[in-house]
């Protein structure tokens, strides 16, 4: 299982990477059927009745479920500052092509439902690529960049990819509105 400190910092720089504007909608953001901008609690306690609760505090919840169609995958639920983060991490794969397949199987059926990705990447780098029959290594040293985006509702951003740990993550994050910075005034006989 992933570690808490590793969910804790990628669920505070997922949140952190998001830079959309995003215009008022209705409360029609959900995750496996659940309002994402419901409370915390009731957020949990709804998805307990759909997947097994593993470990829970005040500020995050793990399950094991079922998603997408991949079995047995680690759900993991956070909520800072009132706004849930909800992450899905697959089996790690030990096949390529089995990975590859599942991804693009998953990502055409996202696209069925919310229609074209807002960005999307199917590639590798340093010298890698589809069929040189070293993609598990490129994978496990981070030269694998399979992701898609999506901004569905201008309100949840949906983000699917294969990490460097041979999964496919799912990550689920309201959009909030961009805050102009703060003026101020600046004193020159300080400076």
């Amino acid at each position: 299982m992933i570690n808490m400190k590793k969910l804790v910092i990628l669920s505070f720089f997922v949140c952190m990477s998001i830079q959309s504007i995003v215009a008022e909608v209705s409360n029609n953001v959900k995750f496996m059927g659940i309002s994402m901008e419901a409370p915390f609690s009731e957020f949990v306690s709804s998805l307990a009745k759909k997947c097994e609760l593993v470990d829970a505090s005040s500020s995050y919840a793990v399950f094991k479920g079922d998603f997408a169609g991949l079995a047995e995958c680690s759900i993991m639920v956070a909520s800072t500052d009132g706004a849930l983060l909800t992450m899905v991490l697959s089996q790690e794969y030990n096949s390529w092509q089995q990975m590859k397949s599942d991804f693009l199987t998953i990502a055409k059926a996202y696209e069925g439902k919310y229609g074209t990705p807002t960005q999307k990447t199917l590639d590798f780098d340093a010298g890698y690529y589809d069929g040189c029959g070293e993609e598990m290594k490129a994978v496990k040293n981070d030269y694998c960049n399979y992701g898609v985006a999506y901004l569905i509702d201008q309100r949840l951003l949906v983000t699917i990819l294969i990490t460097n740990e041979c999964k496919i993550v799912f990550a689920y994050a309201i959009v909030e509105e961009e805050k102009s910075p703060t003026q101020i005034n600046v004193n020159t006989d300080d400076i």
